[in-house]
C-alpha cells in the first residue's frame, strides 16, 4: 500500500509542491535577511554613525556608566562596554562580542564594525581603551516583523490556493482510474464521465470508445457461438435418430460416442455463455452441501474410490450449477490421477465464515506457468487433446464462471509430481 502511495502521480505532485514551497520560503527568508543587512549598511549606518560618535564621546573614556545607563533608557538602543577592567551591559540579553561575526563597515565608515545577529543590528566602535557595542534596530523591529509576517501569510495563502488548484485539476484521474478498474472487472456498460474539457476528458472518451469496441466484439463472439451451437443441435438430433435405426456395431458405438461428445460440448458452450451474461439468472435454494457432494460422487463416479471428508453445512446457491461445479472439479481430478495411484480427496468444511470445497488429486501436477491459463475457455494442458484425458478445455472455465456468479473464490495450487488442489470458497454460512 505504501509503495503504491509513493508511486501515485498525485502524491508525487504534492511532494514536488511541498518541496517547491519550502525552497520558496527558504529563499525568501535568506533574501530578506540579506536585504536587511544591505539596508542597514547603505541607509541606516550613514545616518547614525555621527550620532554614535557623539554618544560615545559623551559617555567618555573611561566611560561614565551612570550616563551610559541614562542614555540607553532615553534613547532607542542598548549598549555594551568592554575593556580590560570593565564588562558592562545595559541589558543581559546583549550577546558577547566574540559571539558576533563582525565585518568592517563600508567606505567611509571603515572604523565601524557591524553585524546582524538574532534580528538585531550591532555596531562596534573603539574609543580609547574601550569597545562600545551598540544594539540598533528597535524602532524598525515592530514594523519589520509585521511586514515579514504579512509576506509569509501571503506566501502560505498562495501555496494553499496552488495546492487546491492542483488537486482539483488532477481529480479526474481518480474518476478515470475507477472507471478503468470497472472495465477490467467486466463492466463495459458504465462510461467514464469527466466534467472537464481537458486532456483527461479526451482520455476518458478514448477509454469509453475502447470499452464500446470490446463490448461489441464480445457480443459478436457470444452471438456467433450461440448461433452455431443452436444450429448444430438439429443435425445432431437427426444423426442420433438415423444412428438408432442402424444395427449395433463397433462403428456405430464409436459414432454414438462422438455424437454424445459433441452434444456435451454444445451444452457446455451454451451454459458458459448463459453464465457469461452480466445478469445471469440464478435459481437459488438452500441445501446441504455435504449431501450434494455425496450425491454427485455416487451418481457420476461410483467406482473412483474417492475419499470424502464432509462437514454438514448448509449453502444457499443455484443447486444445478453447484452440481456442475463439483462434477467438473472431481472429473478433472480423476482424469489426471495415474492408474493405480492414490484416489482424489474431496473435503467440505467451514473457516472464518466461509464454506470451502476442496478437491485434491495426487497426479502429475501442473506447471506454475500453466496455472493462470487453465481457467481460460478452450485452454488445455494436453495440447494433443487425447481421448484418454477427454474434455474440451471448458470444464475449469465453467467452474470459474459458476464461482464468479456466486461471488465466491477459486484458488488452484499445484506442482510437478505433487498433485493439484482446487479450493472454492463461498462467503456465506446458513
Amino acid at each position: 500500500m505504501l509503495k503504491q502511495f509513493r508511486k501515485s502521480l498525485i502524491t508525487r505532485l504534492i511532494m514536488y509542491f511541498l518541496i517547491a514551497g519550502f525552497l520558496f520560503v527558504l529563499l525568501f527568508a535568506v533574501n530578506i535577511s540579506h536585504g536587511l543587512k544591505v539596508h542597514f549598511k547603505q541607509e541606516i549606518l550613514p545616518n547614525i554613525a555621527q550620532y554614535l560618535e557623539y554618544v560615545t564621546e559623551d559617555i567618555g573614556s573611561p566611560p561614565n556608566l551612570h550616563k551610559a545607563g541614562q542614555l540607553t533608557q532615553n534613547l532607542s538602543f542598548e549598549l555594551s562596554i568592554r575593556g580590560a577592567d570593565l564588562n558592562w551591559k545595559s541589558s543581559s540579553n546583549i550577546p558577547e562580542i566574540n559571539q558576533l561575526q563582525l565585518e568592517q563597515g563600508p567606505e567611509p565608515y571603515q572604523k565601524y564594525k557591524i553585524a546582524h545577529y538574532l534580528e538585531h543590528n550591532y555596531v562596534l566602535l573603539q574609543f580609547g581603551d574601550y569597545e562600545y557595542l551598540y544594539v540598533i534596530g528597535k524602532p524598525f523591529k515592530g514594523s519589520r516583523h509585521i511586514r515579514s509576517l504579512g509576506l509569509i501569510l501571503i506566501i502560505i495563502f498562495s501555496l494553499l490556493v496552488l495546492f487546491y488548484l492542483i488537486r482539483s485539476s488532477l481529480k479526474p484521474l481518480k474518476v478515470i482510474g475507477t472507471g478503468v478498474k470497472n472495465i477490467a472487472a467486466g463492466d463495459l456498460d458504465s462510461p467514464i464521465v469527466v466534467n472537464q474539457t481537458t486532456e483527461f476528458d479526451r482520455l476518458a472518451k478514448g477509454i469509453n470508445d475502447m470499452a464500446f469496441q470490446i463490448k461489441s466484439m464480445l457480443e459478436g463472439k457470444q452471438q456467433l457461438l450461440l448461433a452455431i451451437s443452436h444450429e448444430l443441435r438439429s443435425p445432431l438430433t437427426r444423426a442420433k435418430v438415423n444412428l438408432a435405426l442402424l444395427e449395433e456395431s463397433p462403428g456405430t458405438l464409436a459414432l454414438q460416442e462422438d455424437i454424445n461428445e459433441m452434444e456435451a460440448l454444445i451444452s457446455q458452450i451454451l451454459e458458459s455463455e448463459r453464465l457469461n451474461q452480466r445478469h445471469a439468472v440464478l435459481n437459488k435454494s438452500e441445501f446441504y452441501l455435504d449431501k450434494l457432494v455425496e450425491e454427485v460422487i455416487n451418481l457420476y463416479f461410483p467406482e473412483a474410490g474417492i475419499s470424502c471428508e464432509l462437514e454438514p453445512l448448509k449453502l444457499t446457491a443455484d443447486k444445478t450449477r453447484i452440481i456442475l461445479l463439483i462434477k467438473n472439479l472431481v472429473d478433472n481430478a480423476i482424469k489426471y490421477t495415474e492408474q493405480g495411484g492414490q484416489p482424489p480427496v474431496v473435503r467440505v468444511y467451514a473457516k472464518n465464515s466461509i464454506i470451502i470445497v476442496e478437491v485434491k488429486d495426487y497426479g502429475c501436477g501442473i506447471e506454475t506457468s500453466e496455472l493462470e491459463k487453465i481457467t481460460q475457455a478452450f485452454y488445455r494442458i494436453d495440447k494433443a487433446r487425447q481421448r484418454s484425458t477427454g474434455g474440451f478445455g471448458l470444464g475449469l472455465y465453467l467452474c470459474q464462471l459458476i464461482v464468479s456468479v456466486h461471488h465466491a473464490t477459486m484458488n488452484i495450487s499445484s506442482g510437478q509430481q505433487a498433485g493439484t488442489l482446487v479450493k472454492v470458497g463461498f462467503p456465506q454460512i446458513n
